[in-house]
């Protein structure tokens, strides 16, 4: 056994000696961990003893006499033992100490009893303690007691640690939860706005088809419907063009806006020739913001209706052409998108009635002899 080993035991024998005979009990020394990284700022005389019980109870000590320089090398205490010196150099000491370790635990170190003033003083610091140089005994106790709260910091450090790392994921999961939100509200909003949408087609279908089931005339479903889609769609030129027995389309009726009063009907009729037979396979509704646009070899950009917004659709029933439709105006009045729904909802609806009519008017004539809407007219 070396000799420093020797005089460790020597203490120790001696410290729980002279506590038997004070009658206060030392706590025993905890199992080692992480050793307490401490500092002790002196000048370094007779602190041998001291700083091997501290090492004794898991510290590990460094000596300084400059603690500014040790502290610029990184080193952050958890517990400083400050030397008191005449003067406030030991104040500056610890001030320091502290300010560079944030939550170090300082102990006063005296070389006598301390009076009411110094404690003052040391309370007013945040000093946890006050020992004086040599009881090895009470420097015991109090090391005992620093690690424990040295460890309780450390657990307390690594909870925060925890809880930050959880409230960070949290925060990640927050937002993650917010974009699935925001997205799903979005898509709730869109469905609602779809089956909105589709709730006003299918009320105004009914209504429009209640309207129609009213008439069994030609030209009162003909006129029916060119006025139902003015209040649908806005002000606008329109006309229905029938196909006769010969295959040909003729004028059925049609609505002027603003054409010219005295030749609206000479050129609103001559697109049963052209726009009409062009659109015949259009079982869906076109629309384009120029008329000349639509691809119809007659109506090129020189043609009367060439520069107007056109909206087409023809009407089939039973894989057969009964009807075609059509809407056009002024091109800064183009028919958007949301009309689309609008305008096919009524091309649907007239010609599922046109063809009641033609069955109700021709149904003593077998079906191949029916002929189109404009051999209804003729008849």
């Amino acid at each position: 056994m070396s000799n420093h080993e020797a005089h460790r035991e020597s203490e120790a024998a001696e410290s729980f000696g002279h506590d038997a005979n004070r009658g206060e009990q030392v706590p025993p020394l905890e199992p080692k961990r992480r050793a307490v990284q401490a500092l002790w700022v002196g000048d370094g005389a007779e602190v041998g003893p001291s700083i091997a019980v501290l090492e004794d109870a898991g510290f590990r000590v460094r000596e300084t006499a400059g603690i500014h320089e040790l502290l610029e090398s990184g080193f952050v205490p958890e517990v400083v033992f400050v030397e008191h010196t005449d003067g406030d150099r030991w104040l500056r000491a610890w001030r320091a100490a502290r300010a560079a370790g944030g939550d170090a635990v300082g102990v006063l170190v005296v070389r006598s009893e301390p009076d009411a003033s110094l404690l003052r003083v040391a309370m007013h610091e945040r000093l946890a303690d006050v020992v004086v140089t040599g009881d090895l005994i009470e420097l015991r106790i109090i090391a005992s007691r620093l690690r424990r709260r040295v460890r309780e910091h450390r657990e307390q450090a690594r909870r925060l640690s925890r809880l930050r790392r959880r409230c960070s994921r949290l925060e990640a999961s927050r937002r993650e939860l917010l974009r699935q939100v925001d997205g799903l509200a979005g898509g709730v909003a869109s469905a609602y706005e779809s089956i909105a949408r589709g709730m006003k087609l299918n009320s105004m279908a009914a209504q429009f088809e209640t309207i129609l089931r009213q008439d069994l005339d030609l030209e009162s479903v003909l006129r029916t419907t060119l006025e139902y889609a003015l209040k649908k769609i806005g002000s606008t030129n329109g006309a229905i063009f029938l196909p006769n027995s010969c295959g040909d389309f003729t004028l059925g009726a049609y609505v002027n806006f603003d054409l010219p009063r005295d030749t609206a009907e000479t050129l609103i009729a001559q697109l049963a020739d052209s726009l009409a037979p062009a659109c015949e396979g259009h079982r869906q509704v076109v629309a384009v913001p120029q008329a000349c646009e639509l691809g119809v070899a007659s109506v090129d950009a020189d043609h009367w209706m060439g520069d107007h917004a056109l909206a087409v659709q023809a009407c089939w029933q039973d894989n057969e052409c009964i009807a075609v439709i059509a809407f056009f105006r002024d091109p800064k009045h183009p028919f958007g998108k949301e009309l689309l729904p609008t305008i096919s909802l009524i091309a649907d609806t007239f010609g599922r009635q046109l063809a009641r009519v033609v069955r109700t008017h021709h149904r003593h004539k077998p079906k191949e002899q029916f002929g189109g809407g404009g051999g209804l007219m003729a008849a």
